[in-house]
């Protein structure tokens, strides 16, 4: 296969990807009232709305960094826009699937220089990971909310 085939096989994807989202989009929208949506962003609180949006990148960074080191120890050559990619690409495509499944399919389909096993297998760690900060967390927080004798004076 020459350079010129793959070429224009990329420009398809691309092409065919832009029509999907767009169609998204449409579809989307037509189930959402832009009114209310706008009514909505009136009535809040723009420092709430700051906050929130400063979380969220700094979530993606913390997400971003913690990705990167996973992949690095399998393959250190990666670069950071692959793995950016990988990243976003999972995030989205977890976010229309049931439990998040389409997260470990999504990151595989992205990276090119890791096998899929390599990378389903990174993620599965990175989810387990979170698990257990989520059942630490949690459990701790049980201890001090329901303690009959208060740990804090609460």
């Amino acid at each position: 296969m020459n350079s010129e085939t793959t070429t224009r096989r990329e420009r398809l994807g691309l092409v065919l990807r832009t029509l999907l989202a767009v169609a998204l989009l449409i579809v989307l929208f037509q189930f959402v009232d832009i009114d209310e949506v706008g009514a909505a962003l009136s009535r809040a609180n723009p420092g709430y709305l700051l906050g929130a949006l400063a979380l969220v990148f700094a979530n993606i960074g913390l997400q971003m960094a913690k990705w990167r080191f996973f992949v690095r120890l399998v393959n250190p050559g990666n670069s950071n826009i692959e793995i950016a990619a990988s990243l976003l690409f999972g995030i989205s495509l977890g976010t229309i699937t049931p439990g998040q499944l389409g997260e470990f399919g999504g990151r595989a389909l992205r990276h090119r220089s890791l096998p899929a096993g390599a990378v389903i297998g990174l993620t599965l760690v990175d989810k387990l990971q979170m698990m257990c900060i989520l059942g630490i967390g949690g459990a701790t927080s049980l201890v001090v909310l329901y303690n009959p004798r208060p740990i804090f004076g609460i």
